[in-house]
């Protein structure tokens, strides 16, 4: 236990610094004292060059400044459009658990907007490099289809047209599989107080329900089915860890998300001189991840 709560400190201690050098802005109609308009994800990844080749070189993504701490724990951090997509590289043994949304309760999705005159060049990078892509779904706006990373992480790319706006591409989805499309709903309204949108038909007799927060997406479906949950910190899980909201004062945060019948899963403490962190607890143990930088 105390082994885990070290590196859990660590871990902290590592977003820590990737925010303090990438910086946050006051934004406004942002729920719960959010400083940016967006959200950040948090992964477990078990190979830092196999990281690096799928999110850099293959999908083309920037890189930003690496944080090493040591041998066995480095964060890897890449950037698409303004949202940062941080990798812990977990050298615990574990393993990812392929299948995508249907396999499992929890973070099993991000969706990545690129300009549509990059599809090509992206596509065959993926093939060259042996990923394997899924079939595209095309209209005249956009073309996405899925590809697993090493991990067997999911990532939807969505080409998106010039019709829409290259502003576009800034946009970043985060796809949820929970137990419970009613409680899920209910707890990212009243609870963390995102923006609820219009329901979908998903097809294949499922439905998509979407909130939103900023120019952050996060959809989440329902499959059915006897399936795990995968949810859990970097050190506990290869995958789709937490989703990270930068704020300005984590104590209030933690008032309200109580008050509002949310759970804690850690609480706030601080480290060094630079930053506050805790982590809230969802349905299907879905982890949101809210920083605090003090200076």
């Amino acid at each position: 236990m105390q082994q885990k709560k070290m590196k859990h400190l660590v871990v902290a201690a590592a977003l820590a610094t990737a925010l303090s050098v990438l910086g946050v802005a006051q934004a406004a109609d942002l729920p719960l004292g959010m400083v940016q308009n967006h959200m950040n994800l948090v992964v477990s990844a078990t190979d830092a060059e196999k990281t690096i080749e799928f999110y850099g070189t293959v999908l083309g993504l920037e890189r930003l400044e690496d944080v090493k701490f040591s041998d066995d724990l480095n964060l890897l951090r890449f950037k698409i459009g303004v949202t940062e997509i941080q990798f812990l590289i977990n050298q615990e043994g574990h393993k990812g658990l392929p299948g995508g949304l249907g396999s499992a309760h929890g973070i099993r999705l991000m969706a990545l907007m690129f300009p549509v005159a990059e599809r090509a060049a992206i596509m065959e990078r993926v093939e060259s490099h042996g990923y394997k892509a899924g079939k595209f779904t095309e209209n005249e706006t956009v073309a996405y289809g899925v590809v697993d990373d090493h991990d067997a992480t999911q990532v939807e790319l969505v080409f998106v047209h010039e019709s829409l706006g290259l502003e576009a591409s800034e946009w970043f989805q985060i796809g949820l599989n929970v137990g419970d499309m009613d409680g899920m709903k209910t707890y990212l309204t009243d609870v963390m107080g995102y923006e609820e949108l219009a329901d979908e038909d998903n097809g294949g007799g499922t439905m998509k329900y979407s909130s939103q927060v900023g120019i952050t997406r996060v959809k989440y479906f329902h499959f059915g089915g006897d399936v795990p949950d995968h949810s859990g910190t970097p050190g506990e899980i290869v995958g789709m860890s937490m989703i990270q909201h930068v704020v300005s004062d984590v104590d209030a945060v933690r008032k309200t998300i109580t008050e509002r019948g949310g759970t804690i899963h850690t609480e706030p403490y601080v480290i060094g001189e630079l930053l506050k962190h805790m982590v809230v607890e969802g349905p299907d143990g879905i982890l949101f991840q809210f920083i605090q930088l003090l200076h």
